[in-house]
């Protein structure tokens, strides 16, 4: 499956609600880079960047305004985004909410939006038909959609792109880098990955080149190390540009909790810091490690492993979030839900 993300229209990819296998392929495909590709070019968009988009259902809006009408059973919503900054965007039938991590509603969200990300920097990315905006915490559109291609917020800023080309916006929708990338990611650490003609660096805040574009692909820093592609293997890079690990990976992503996850062959394990395994590649598909654990797929289940490579939490799940403010989405029998890290049901 070769960069098939190219035939996304816009940068965060849009998961169809209306077709309940599409979380789990997403889970088994996930990357990290917005439209073009990932860090391993087998893979597409990050799942937790993306916009949780409505099914095909009637526009009639039935509010579920307090908490009592949420605080269901568990396995009650029909999406669940991560948890950030304090809430989770899920759905219920054809409609969003702000849930916090007691399971209340904190926001109904507007029904006119067809899509909703979870929140960075205090802002969502929001979909209305093909095009993109920013919603704040509030509830308010203060970004109106209008690009056809967008990222969330980060450090400040988020990708936008204007015609044919990328640039930045600040928090108010002013541009601040002027489109000038063909494409163009979060930043993350000071510097963001973008491409200009056929290879890719990393730009500053000013939109200046800290590393100048020459990798086939790259992805996000994080720990001070960011992996590279040349020559179809990937390795890691420091923030002067330096190679610290060599290039012999197959598939290469970013560094959380010391671990980073990567691919020999068609097996995921765990690399640490200086590139040694620290969990050797025996799984058919791996997550990044968040809170000390991370979601790994055995056989057509999900469970979590341990920064030691010990089995936490049993496989066991149709689909598994990484770990965020100490909740994470899990899906079973086509339903959302919550676990704690100790696998315990949480938001009931």
């Amino acid at each position: 499956m070769q960069r098939f993300i190219q035939s996304c229209i816009g940068c965060i990819v849009i998961i169809l609600t209306a077709c309940q296998s599409s979380r789990q392929t997403v889970r088994q495909t996930v990357g990290d880079r917005p439209i073009n590709d990932s860090f391993d070019s087998s893979t597409p968009s990050v799942e937790s960047e993306s916009v949780w988009s409505k099914p095909t259902l009637s526009k009639s809006f039935t509010p579920h305004a307090n908490a009592s009408a949420m605080n269901q059973p568990v396995l009650y919503f029909d999406y669940a985004s991560d948890f950030s900054e304090g809430v989770a965007v899920v759905r219920r039938q054809d409609q969003f909410h702000l849930i916090d991590t007691s399971g209340a509603v904190v926001l109904d969200i507007d029904p006119a939006l067809d899509g909703v990300s979870p929140f960075s920097d205090q802002m969502a990315l929001v979909k209305v038909r093909d095009f993109y905006g920013y919603m704040h915490r509030s509830g308010e559109i203060v970004v109106a959609p209008q690009y056809p291609s967008a990222t969330p917020f980060s450090e400040g800023l988020a990708a936008v792109r204007t015609g044919t080309k990328y640039g930045y916006i600040n928090s108010a929708g002013d541009l601040v880098i002027e489109p000038q990338f063909d494409l163009a990611t979060k930043f993350s650490q000071g510097k963001a990955s973008a491409r200009l003609d056929d290879r890719y660096g990393y730009i500053d805040a000013d939109g200046n080149w800290a590393i100048a574009p020459q990798y086939e692909d790259n992805g996000q820093f994080s720990e001070q190390l960011a992996a590279v592609r040349l020559n179809q293997k990937w390795g890691y890079v420091n923030e002067s540009g330096e190679e610290v690990i060599p290039r012999t990976l197959d598939g290469a992503f970013p560094f959380a909790d010391e671990r980073a996850r990567v691919r020999i062959g068609s097996n995921w394990g765990f690399i640490d810091p200086t590139g040694a395994f620290a969990i050797e590649p025996t799984f058919e598909f791996a997550s990044d490690f968040s809170e000390g654990l991370a979601a790994v797929m055995v056989g057509t289940k999900w469970g979590y492993v341990n920064s030691a490579g010990e089995m936490a939490i049993a496989p066991q799940f149709d689909y598994a979030a990484n770990f965020s403010e100490g909740l994470a989405a899990v899906q079973m029998d086509g339903k959302y839900g919550f676990i704690s890290p100790s696998g315990a049901w949480q938001v009931e």
